[in-house]
């Protein structure tokens, strides 16, 4: 796909994934001046991903590379692929959830509720919703921790599947009763 703006690279699709992120990190550089080239495409409804010229198969190269580091607990390298992800398709919950995800494990739990809040508005998904309760919690809110994971609790109410997703907040419960009670 060629990019809507004019001058705007296209993303070259037979990169490695982690080429593709350096490709998009050294292009952002001319950020603020394509976004105003791009405003009414972007206030039509498209992507900066669309205007870019970055087709789903790189996005899923991106994500899947991300998630790869994750599971090796390389969070601090996984987070600016994720983040450009986001920044590229911001309502697609995958990439609003890895990089929450990223942002929780490495303690930023205010940009990660942030992360796991914009998951929540397009997939209302009880796992973003019980990260978004721990990141609350990290955050000293004990009463919004508490709502999200009763939220949680009520949303898997007998849905066997996500039997150890309710066992989880319960045990979250427990410690901020335990902790209110302490204070």
């Amino acid at each position: 796909m060629e990019p809507i703006v004019p001058g705007f690279a296209a993303i070259p699709s037979n990169l490695p994934a982690l080429a593709i992120a350096d490709h998009l990190e050294e292009t952002l550089k001319d950020l603020p001046k394509i976004l105003q080239q791009a405003q009414p495409a972007l206030l039509a409804g498209t992507s900066l991903g669309e205007l870019r010229g970055l087709e789903s198969a790189d996005r899923d190269a991106l994500y899947e590379a991300a998630c790869e580091l994750c599971d090796a607990d390389r969070f601090r390298e996984a987070l600016p692929i994720a983040l450009q992800l986001v920044a590229h398709e911001p309502r697609d919950a995958r990439f609003t959830f890895i990089a929450g995800s990223c942002l929780q494990r490495l303690e930023l739990s205010k940009p990660a509720s942030a992360m796991f809040g914009l998951c929540i508005m397009e997939t209302f998904d009880p796992v973003a919703l019980y990260r978004l309760g721990e990141c609350l919690d990290a955050q000293g809110e004990s009463r919004q921790a508490r709502e999200a994971f009763e939220a949680v609790q009520e949303m898997c109410r007998g849905d066997h599947e996500r039997r150890e997703l309710q066992v989880w907040c319960t045990e979250a419960l427990g410690r901020l009763s335990a902790s209110e009670i302490s204070h």
